[in-house]
């Protein structure tokens, strides 16, 4: 899903700097796998905000449960190998009717709302945020079941994400502020942060 939002809609300039991690039929592990690669090391070394937009794949092929698992292992690996990330999201699954070769089309929308539910309550417990980009089986493409429509679907996708990073952005200037206005008591300092 996140290989069809479109970065220039979600970067904002000298604020926001989203780069994208994507691969096709991607899952909690295979995420794990491009992150610890060079590139993937190359991005997220310097970054200190993740979204992670997953879960689909994973589901189809696992369930519920297995799915929340392997969540919580991958945040639990961002955490322990990106030192650097202060703040982890994860967008909430979006309509899906597309079967799988363990799932029937229609048990996806029960899935999908069973995760997004017990996803929140998670997030709760691991500290991160569950972004919610509000998509309505209108807004998916029927020629797929599963990707975002390219008229509404994909725009509200990158709105969310947009207004999400730009909130991080805001919360990490606020930190870096304070954090240097403790170490020089009278000197003023305004700094602008990117997030990657």
């Amino acid at each position: 899903m996140a290989s069809k939002c479109r970065m220039f809609k979600v970067n904002i300039s000298n604020i926001i700097n989203v780069e994208l991690i994507a691969k096709s039929e991607c899952n909690c592990e295979r995420m794990a796998e491009l992150m610890a690669s060079v590139e993937g090391k190359s991005k997220l070394n310097d970054t200190s905000v993740v979204l992670f937009s997953l879960g689909t794949n994973d589901i189809a092929q696992l369930g519920v449960d297995l799915t929340l698992k392997r969540c919580q292992w991958l945040i639990e690996y961002t955490r322990r190998n990106f030192s650097g990330i202060q703040t982890i999201g994860w967008m909430k699954l979006s309509p899906r009717w597309k079967p799988s070769r363990f799932f029937s089309g229609h048990e996806f929308a029960n899935l999908h709302h069973e995760f997004n539910d017990r996803l929140y309550v998670l997030s709760k417990e691991i500290n991160i945020d569950v972004i919610d980009a509000k998509l309505q089986t209108e807004d998916i493409r029927v020629q797929d079941g599963l990707h975002p429509t390219l008229s509404s679907g994909r725009q509200k996708f990158e709105n969310v994400q947009q207004q999400w990073f730009a909130q991080q952005a805001m919360h990490v200037s606020k930190t870096t502020v304070q954090q240097l206005q403790q170490q020089q008591h009278n000197r003023r300092t305004i700094i602008t942060t990117t997030i990657i």
